[in-house]
């Protein structure tokens, strides 16, 4: 799972570096009809700039004609509920907050019971689930402006649609409804866009107005596009986000076809844009698109499946990044040198195509299904492996590691020694590192306070209990602490809010309490 993503995040980079930027111009125009102005464009692009400036002479002093003018009703349905993905994405999106970070701080809000089971691919609900709405709606109220006229959404199959709920169904609150103001500031992220989106799924859709103008100066057509709002829908519970709007959009003036308008024609230049290097929400939409690089039409079928499930992609990327095979800087992911080696050594193998993990996850799926027999995967399995090294054995003269070899000589230098990542802080989402007295987060410089002690009440704790800890779970009971008052009991650690917090034995609880 992990070589693939690591291919698709540098296959992105060879695509910039290779790219390259061309100015373009464009002729645009202003027009004045009747003293209201509005913009136009003209839809071809011009490399040759002195192409485009005799084009624009020849256009100059002369009037424009409004010409087609068309209008259509648009309907935008409300989004649907979240998965697990869906969820990671739009939160790194908004706040930047890691996926391992959301899948922690949703997980948390699980344990809580104020949202349902996290982590699951499906964004729709049964209509057991969706008999509680009302209920749930209604306990919203006090903390959303919800409005009384909502939808009723029990038939409505883009919310309640068994067939399209796997294991578990879309994430949504639960009829416990927390107090927000005692939820950390990302429990709150987290929570209020679960509870804004099932909100949503009961408003109107988002219906405007779109009209086209085509606006002619002598046989040329300037394109202009202006939408009204009929009936703001389900965008009223999302007002607080700001989206990006068309620049090309814009309120019209009153035109009619045929009237004679003014028009002031200049040149805009502008310059080719590469495509852009991956964020990490991306990673959790590329790995769960995955299926659309793979060209084998025998795996049509797998194009839903991708890479990794909803519970594990966040670990994948996180794997990376503590392997070191990219780094993150600003939410943009980018390969380090020992990455580029990486996939410079796998990227002609079988290991470094998505087409691979298909054809395994299609197998394991066959025998989920009783449709087919283990041992023959296992078989293959020992024997793409032995092929695997072999061929490795004999490419590894070829492989480009100088590089990665520099680079970790110059972070090693740097820091002193290298040091172990052992997970993400759970305040901050940066790496935490072994400190050798104690595991610290690397945000520190940056304010985070985050730390675990390598001895907790006179016991040790391993670096397998801290990673268990840091990735959200309990740990196993573990035996020999020592209170202050000098007693000794067993207990199993997890993290409350970057805390450390015990779960006693059942029987061990009771003592406490007596």
């Amino acid at each position: 799972m992990q070589t693939p993503l690591l291919c698709l995040i540098r296959r992105r980079e060879e695509e910039i570096e290779r790219f390259k930027q061309e100015p373009f111009w464009e002729i645009v125009a202003v027009f004045d009809a009747d003293g209201e102005k509005y913009k136009g464009k003209l839809e071809e692009r011009f490399f040759d700039k002195k192409q485009a400036e005799r084009l624009l002479e020849q256009m100059r002093d002369k009037p424009g004609v409004v010409g087609k003018i068309e209008t259509k009703l648009k309907k935008i349905s409300s989004p649907l509920l979240h998965s697990l993905s869906t969820l990671q994405a739009k939160m790194n999106r908004m706040y930047k907050l890691a996926p391992s970070k959301v899948l922690q701080l949703v997980q948390s809000l699980y344990e809580k019971g104020y949202v349902s089971y996290p982590r699951t691919d499906s964004q729709h609900v049964t209509a057991a689930e969706a008999k509680a709405f009302p209920k749930i709606l209604r306990l919203l109220t006090p903390h959303y402006n919800i409005a009384d006229d909502l939808r009723d959404v029990s038939r409505n199959k883009r919310v309640v649609d068994p067939k399209k709920v796997s294991d578990h169904h879309a994430i949504i609150p639960t009829e416990q409804v927390p107090t927000l103001i005692k939820l950390t500031s990302d429990e709150r992220k987290i929570y209020d866009e679960l509870a804004r989106s099932l909100i949503a799924v009961h408003y109107p859709d988002h219906e405007f107005l779109q009209t086209t103008v085509l606006t002619m100066i002598d046989k040329h057509a300037f394109k202009t596009v202006g939408n009204k709002v009929v009936k703001i829908g389900w965008k009223a519970v999302f007002q607080h986000e700001q989206e990006q709007g068309d620049e090309g959009n814009q309120p019209l003036p009153p035109l009619r076809e045929g009237q004679v308008v003014k028009p002031e024609v200049a040149l805009k230049e502008g310059m080719t844009q590469p495509p852009k290097p991956y964020t990490e929400g991306q990673l959790i939409t590329l790995m769960k698109t995955a299926g659309k690089h793979i060209e084998d039409e025998e795996l049509s079928s797998m194009k839903g499946l991708g890479l990794g499930t909803e519970a594990t992609r966040s670990g994948i990327i996180q794997t990376l990044k503590d392997r070191k095979y990219i780094k993150v800087q600003k939410n943009v992911v980018s390969t380090t040198e020992k990455g580029k080696a990486l996939v410079s050594a796998v990227a002609d193998t079988i290991l470094g195509k998505a087409d691979l993990t298909a054809k395994w996850e299609q197998y394991l799926h066959a025998i989920g299904r009783g449709e087919k027999a283990a041992a023959p995967f296992i078989e293959k399995s020992k024997e793409l492996a032995k092929h695997l090294v072999a061929d490795a054995i004999k490419r590894a003269d070829g492989w480009e590691v100088a590089a990665a070899i520099q680079e970790k000589t110059q972070t090693s230098g740097r820091k002193g020694s290298a040091q172990e990542t052992v997970g993400s802080c759970p305040l901050c989402g940066q790496a935490v590192v072994d400190r050798k007295k104690f595991y610290g987060c690397q945000g520190y410089q940056t304010g985070c306070k985050f730390t675990l002690p390598k001895t907790l009440l006179g016991k040790k704790l391993s670096s397998a209990v801290v990673k268990k800890l840091l990735s959200g779970k309990e740990s196993g009971l573990l035996k020999g602490f020592v209170s202050k008052k000098g007693k000794r009991f067993d207990a199993r650690l997890r993290l409350e809010n970057g805390s450390i917090a015990f779960t006693f034995p059942e029987g061990a609880a009771k003592r406490e309490k007596a």
